[in-house]
């Protein structure tokens, strides 16, 4: 099944291009898009919780994260009832980029499924989250 990978993996790099280019005004990447969704439908999140949540390394997070605040996306300070926290806060700029984000997302998502049914859709969205979560189960399994 080689074939699967390799299709999402184009799937990914087209979107992200895709994306690239339409974020580019606000200057944002399509790597930092997401973490500014997450921003704004989590204020004050750790940095800890959005590297989970987005599935990447702490570092990962941190760096994009760094760049985000450098940009004015958010703004991170350390938590007062834990130290080792830092929480980020989606800031005004973010809030405005954040509907630009999501039609952008829609966008690509209604193209590349042009010409599904709703049917099929339903169906490939139920198999692309089966094949989530047995992805992340066995990243446990090998990472715990």
């Amino acid at each position: 099944m080689p074939a699967i990978s390799r299709s999402l993996t184009i799937i990914m790099r087209c979107g992200d291009s895709y994306r690239g280019r339409l974020l580019a005004p606000l200057g944002l990447t399509a790597s930092q898009a997401p973490y500014v969704l997450y921003c704004c439908r989590h204020p004050g999140a750790s940095q800890e919780q959005i590297a989970t949540a987005l599935n990447t390394s702490r570092s990962s997070a941190t760096r994009q994260l760094a760049a985000l605040e450098e940009l004015g996306y958010i703004t991170r300070e350390d938590s007062e009832k834990d130290r080792r926290l830092t929480l980020v806060t989606a800031t005004d700029k973010a809030q405005a980029a954040f509907p630009v984000i999501r039609e952008i997302n829609r966008t690509w998502q209604e193209a590349i499924t042009r010409g599904m049914s709703g049917e099929e859709k339903d169906t490939l969205l139920k198999l692309l989250e089966m094949m989530k979560a047995e992805a992340r189960r066995l990243l446990e399994e090998a990472c715990p």
